[in-house]
């Protein structure tokens, strides 16, 4: 499934290794060329991923393509959605990747892209990315890793992020979390295959 919300399919067949490196790598040809203006500046990618079982081999693999590319990945592991939504304005990052499926089964996995404002690529922007993506498959050489290590991004871990985004939220002057505790409220909660904070 490719639509405007993310890239979802079955992992091991209908979303593949080869498949998330596509993707991946159109959407950081993107970013690339969304900022050609700025090519002095090191680019950055903020990478989250919800729980499913091949959360963590798709990771590995953004990772590995993304820094080849020449671009620092900032890697927040296990973490909502809107947590890498958060942190990729707060870590002046240009962009986000989200490893999720959202509501699909556990056997599904996919893909959401982000920009520098922490907003979801708007439709226009998807276009780009699956056009490039389709080039991609279709043999053209869309994105080439850069032969020399040197060159290569940064991996940087920041496993504050959760932390980041909770304070965030409740310091809003129209949080109340005394009020919300005296309430002593009693909640339901299913994650649907997803990853959440309480």
């Amino acid at each position: 499934m490719v639509t405007v919300s993310g890239i979802r399919g079955i992992a091991g067949q209908s979303l593949t290794r080869e498949i998330v490196q596509s993707f991946v790598g159109s959407f950081s040809t993107f970013v690339i060329d969304q900022n050609k203006l700025h090519s002095d500046q090191q680019l950055k990618i903020v990478i989250g991923r919800d729980t499913r079982t091949t959360g963590a081999e798709f990771e590995e693999l953004a990772i590995k393509l993304i820094t080849s590319l020449g671009i620092d990945v900032l890697v927040l592991g296990i973490c909502p959605t809107p947590t890498v939504q958060f942190m990729v304005p707060q870590l002046n990052a240009d962009a986000g990747i989200i490893i999720t499926s959202s509501h699909n089964p556990a056997d599904w996995n996919g893909l959401k892209f982000v920009r520098r404002d922490g907003l979801f690529i708007s439709a226009s922007e998807c276009q780009v990315v699956f056009q490039l993506q389709k080039k991609h498959a279709s043999g053209e050489k869309v994105f080439t890793p850069l032969v020399d290590p040197l060159k290569h991004g940064k991996i940087i871990q920041h496993p504050e992020a959760m932390n980041l985004h909770i304070n965030a939220v409740s310091t809003l002057p129209y949080i109340s979390v005394e009020k919300i505790s005296k309430a002593k409220i009693t909640a339901c909660v299913d994650p649907i295959n997803e990853f959440l904070i309480i």
